[in-house]
C-alpha cells in the first residue's frame, strides 16, 4: 500500500498537466485555478464529446476484448474480462456510459489525461462524506474523479488515513470506506499509467509471468532480448496508432 502511494505522488505532474487540462473546457479559465478545477456538469459533457467523437469502433473494440492479458494478481484473462471487472469496481458499472468496457478500456489506454477528469470512482453516500469532506467535493457527488484526489503539489489527500485504516486488524466502518476508495484509486491509476496492461510474457520465467510496457520501461532490464524488449515498448503503441488511423479514414470516407 505504501508503495502505491509513493507512486502517485511521484506523478504528480501528471495530476497537474490533468488538472490543466479540463481548464481548456472552461469559458473562464483565466479565473479558475488549475489545481482546483471544477468538475462541471457542462465540462464532463464536453469531456465526454471528446471521448464518444474519438470511441473505438465497438467491432473492433471487441476484437481487442478477446486479447488475452495477465492481470496484477497473476490470473490469465481476456481484456473484456479485465475491463468488464476494473468498470465495477470503479463505478459498480460495466460500462461508462455510451462506451461498453472493451471501448471504456482502449479510451482510457488512447486518453489517459481525459480519463483523470471523468468522475468515475464510486463513492458511497453518507459513508463516504467524511472522504468528500477531505478531497473537498460535494456531498451530493456519487462518483469522483481522480484529479480530486490530489493536492495542487500532488500529494495524495487519503494518504494521512490510510496507515491506520490498513494496519486495523477489525477496522471499523470510517477505515473501510478508506481502504475501499483508496483500492478504487490505485486501480484506476494503474489502469491510466498502463502498468496493469500485462500483454506480454516474461520468457522462460518460471512464475508464468507477464509485463506491461511501462513496466518494461521502468524495470531494470527484465527482458534481455532487445529486439523483443523494443517490441514490448513500441507494440501497444503501434496498435493505438493504426486504431487511430483507422477511425481518421473512417471519418473522411463516410
Amino acid at each position: 500500500m505504501k508503495n502505491q502511494i509513493q507512486q502517485i505522488k511521484i506523478k504528480k505532474s501528471q495530476i497537474l498537466l490533468a488538472a490543466l487540462f479540463v481548464l481548456s473546457f472552461s469559458l473562464n479559465a483565466q479565473d479558475a485555478n488549475p489545481h482546483h478545477p471544477e468538475t462541471t456538469k457542462a465540462n464532463i459533457e464536453k469531456i465526454d464529446s471528446i471521448l464518444y467523437a474519438n470511441q473505438v469502433p465497438k467491432v473492433e473494440a471487441d476484437k481487442f476484448g478477446k486479447i488475452v492479458i495477465q492481470d496484477l494478481g497473476g490470473r490469465m484473462m481476456p481484456v473484456n474480462t479485465y475491463a468488464s471487472e476494473l468498470l465495477r469496481k470503479l463505478s459498480k458499472s460495466d460500462h461508462y456510459k455510451n462506451l461498453d468496457e472493451n471501448q471504456a478500456i482502449l479510451s482510457m489506454y488512447e486518453s489517459p489525461l481525459l480519463w483523470y477528469n471523468i468522475p468515475i470512482i464510486y463513492l458511497k453516500k453518507k459513508k463516504g462524506d467524511s472522504i468528500r469532506n477531505i478531497i473537498g467535493v460535494s456531498k451530493e457527488d456519487k462518483h469522483i474523479a481522480l484529479v480530486n484526489f490530489f493536492t495542487e503539489t500532488g500529494e495524495y489527500k487519503l494518504a494521512p488515513y490510510l496507515q491506520e485504516a490498513y494496519r486495523s486488524t477489525v477496522p471499523n466502518a470510517f477505515q473501510k470506506e478508506f481502504k475501499e476508495t483508496d483500492q478504487r484509486v490505485n486501480l484506476l491509476y494503474n489502469a491510466l499509467e498502463g502498468s496493469s496492461l500485462r500483454l506480454f510474457p516474461l520468457i522462460d520465467n518460471e512464475n508464468n509471468k507477464w509485463i506491461s510496457p511501462s513496466e518494461n520501461r521502468t524495470g531494470n532490464n527484465l527482458i534481455k532480448d532487445t529486439l523483443y524488449s523494443n517490441f514490448i515498448n513500441t507494440g501497444f503503441k503501434t496498435y493505438l496508432y493504426f486504431l487511430n488511423e483507422g477511425k481518421s479514414w473512417r471519418c473522411c470516407h463516410f
